[in-house]
């Protein structure tokens, strides 16, 4: 499994999210408040209105989207520290105790991306291999 081909798969369906979130609550969310800036009637919604709805939906996975980048943003971190402890054990003898550590580290946070990408299992780019 390519670490590199699954967080940009994810990033990819994180940005949809994010994008999706904003454009059909802005445009079609039967949750839109009441404007009274068209007519004046307490029951008038203005077909030009272009606010923000007031259903929660929006800011719910938009914080989904962040907590998700969070975990991706670790791995990432976790990725490069493990590269970086093979990189020192070519030069010294050993394997260190911290070496162990991010190891572990990163495999833990692989599992975490894996399971998040795993919400998208139908996406055409999903791969069967991504699958634990």
């Amino acid at each position: 499994m390519s670490a590199d081909d699954l967080v940009t798969f994810l990033l990819e369906r994180l940005n949809e999210d994010e994008r999706d979130a904003r454009e059909t609550h802005r445009e079609g969310c039967d949750s839109l408040p009441v404007s009274r800036s068209c007519c004046g009637d307490d029951d008038c919604y203005c077909e030009d209105y272009t606010g923000p709805c007031d259903c929660g939906v929006p800011t719910r996975v938009l914080r989904e989207v962040a907590a998700k980048r969070a975990i991706v943003d670790l791995h990432r971190e976790a990725r490069a520290a493990l590269d970086d402890a093979h990189s020192r054990l070519s030069t010294k003898a050993g394997w260190p105790d911290w070496g162990d550590a991010v190891e572990r580290e990163e495999e833990s946070l692989e599992i975490a991306v894996t399971t998040v990408a795993a919400i998208y299992a139908d996406h055409p780019d999903y791969r069967q291999e991504w699958k634990q």
